[in-house]
C-alpha cells in the first residue's frame, strides 16, 4: 500500500520547568482548545487536550491512529507501542457493492464486488457474481472466484468449498479443503461449516455428530467429543458423552472437569460457564471467578479489563473480579475495542458509543452501526443507509467520492 504523507499544524505552547528539589510542587491544569489540522483539515478530539504547567497534553491514541499508527498497550511492561500501520484497508458499501478505502477515506479498491470480508494475513475473500475468490491489497486477483463458499485466511490457511462439494441434507455437510496462501490444498475434511485455525494452531471440526481438532495437515490429532469450541490462550471447551462441558489443553488433556452446562472460549484467562440460563466466569483451573446469575455474558475477547453483562434493567460491564463498574439504560453493550463500545441505547434504540466509564464518545444517533476497528467505526444512518466511517470522535471520515 503507498505511503500517504501525513502533516500535522499545532498550535502549541510549551514551557519547561525546573522544578526544585525541596518542598512540594503546585502543579495547575486546565482544558486547552488546542487547534490540530491534518491534511489541511482540522480534527476534533473525542478527548479534551489538557495543559499542565504551560505544557500542552493531546489524546497519544487517538492522535497516532489519526496518523495512520496502530496502538497497543503492554499491561507486563505498562507502556504503549505504536506501530505503523501501513497496509490497513477498511471496507465499505455503494449501491450494493463492495470495495475498500485507507484510513484516510480514500477509495483504494472501487466498488465491485458482491460481498467481501476485511483483509487477514495480506489477501480478503471477495465475491464476484456467485463465486468468491481472493485478492491483495491492491485489488488483484491472487486466487480466482472459483468457490462456492470461502473464509478468511488464518495461520496461513483457509477453508473454502468447491462447487459440487456441498451434501444437501438437515443440517448440510460440506466437503471443507483448507488451501494455502497460493490456492494450494493443504488437506480436506467433512464438517457442518467452515472453522478458522487459531494461533494455537488447531481448527475445530464440527461433522454432523460430534467433534474434533485437526492440525495443520488438516489430520484429527484429537478424540471425539460431543462438541468442541475453538481454541484460545492454550484452552478449548469441549463436551463430552454426557453433554457437560469441560476443558482441554494443547495436548488434548482435561484441565477443568467436565461438569458445566456451557463453557465459551478463554479471554484474558477467563472464560464463560453455564449453568442452566444463569452464567458466570470461571478462571483457567475452572474456579468460580464470578458465580454464575447473570442472563447474558459478553466474556469473549473481552478487553480493556471490563466483561459487558446482562443485568435487571438495562446493561453494564464488571472488572475481572466480578464487581459492578457501571450500568445503564443500554439495549446491549458490545465487547470493548481500545476503550470503545458499541452499543444500543435502550430508549431510543440506536447505536452509539461508549468509554470504559460507560459515557457516550458519539452519541447514538444511529440506525445501525459495527464494532470498533482499527480506529474506525462503520455507521448506519437514514441519510446513508449504505454506511460511512467515522472516527472516535464522530468525525466522518469517508469513503470520499
Amino acid at each position: 500500500m503507498k505511503k500517504i504523507p501525513m502533516f500535522i499544524i499545532m498550535t502549541l505552547i510549551f514551557s519547561f520547568i525546573t522544578a526544585s528539589a525541596q518542598g512540594p510542587r503546585e502543579l495547575k491544569a486546565y482544558t486547552t482548545d488546542t487547534k490540530v489540522t491534518v491534511n489541511g483539515a482540522e480534527h476534533k478530539f473525542s478527548n479534551e487536550t489538557v495543559n499542565i504547567d504551560g505544557s500542552t497534553y493531546v489524546p497519544l491514541r487517538e492522535l497516532a491512529e489519526t496518523l495512520g499508527y496502530k496502538v497497543t498497550w503492554d499491561a507486563e511492561k505498562r507502556e504503549a507501542v505504536l506501530e505503523k500501520d501501513e497496509g490497513c484497508l477498511f471496507k465499505f458499501e455503494q449501491n450494493g457493492l463492495w470495495g475498500f478505502m485507507d484510513r484516510g477515506g480514500n477509495v483504494i479498491i472501487s466498488p465491485q464486488y458482491n460481498d467481501a470480508e476485511d483483509f487477514s494475513e495480506g489477501l480478503a475473500v471477495v465475491e464476484k457474481g456467485d463465486k468468491y475468490g481472493y485478492i491483495n491489497e491492491k485489488g488483484e486477483t491472487v486466487i480466482p472466484f472459483q468457490y462456492d463458499e470461502a473464509r478468511s485466511f488464518h495461520c496461513g490457511l483457509a477453508g473454502i468449498v468447491k462447487p459440487g462439494d456441498t451434501f444437501h441434507g438437515e443440517p448440510p455437510i460440506y466437503t471443507v479443503n483448507y488451501i494455502d496462501q497460493k490456492g494450494m490444498s493443504a488437506g480436506t475434511v467433512e464438517c457442518m461449516s467452515l472453522s478458522d485455525f487459531t494461533e494455537d494452531g488447531f481448527a475445530a471440526i464440527k461433522p454432523f455428530s460430534g467433534g474434533f481438532f485437526v492440525d495443520k495437515s488438516i489430520k484429527q490429532v484429537s478424540p471425539t467429543y460431543r462438541y468442541v469450541g475453538e481454541f484460545a490462550e492454550g484452552l478449548a471447551p469441549a463436551a463430552d458423552e454426557s453433554g457437560k462441558f469441560g476443558v482441554v489443553d494443547t495436548n488434548f488433556k482435561t484441565v477443568v472437569d467436565f461438569k458445566f452446562d456451557y463453557i465459551r472460549p478463554y479471554s484474558n484467562g477467563l472464560a464463560v460457564f453455564g449453568i442452566g440460563n444463569d452464567y458466570g466466569f470461571i478462571d483457567r483451573n475452572g474456579n468460580v471467578v464470578i458465580e454464575a446469575k447473570y442472563g447474558y455474558c459478553g466474556c469473549e475477547d473481552y478487553s480493556d479489563g471490563l466483561i459487558p453483562v446482562s443485568l435487571d434493567n438495562g446493561w453494564g460491564c464488571l472488572n475481572s473480579h466480578g464487581d459492578l463498574v457501571f450500568s445503564g439504560d443500554f439495549e446491549y453493550i458490545d465487547k470493548y475495542h481500545d476503550g470503545l463500545s458499541m452499543v444500543i441505547d435502550k430508549k431510543t434504540e440506536n447505536y452509539g458509543f461508549i468509554d470504559c466509564s460507560g459515557k457516550y464518545v458519539v452519541e447514538p444517533k444511529y440506525n445501525y452501526a459495527l464494532p470498533y476497528n482499527n480506529g474506525l467505526m462503520y455507521v448506519y444512518d437514514d441519510e446513508n443507509p449504505d454506511g460511512y466511517y467515522i472516527d472516535r470522535a464522530g468525525n466522518r471520515v469517508g469513503p470520499k467520492n
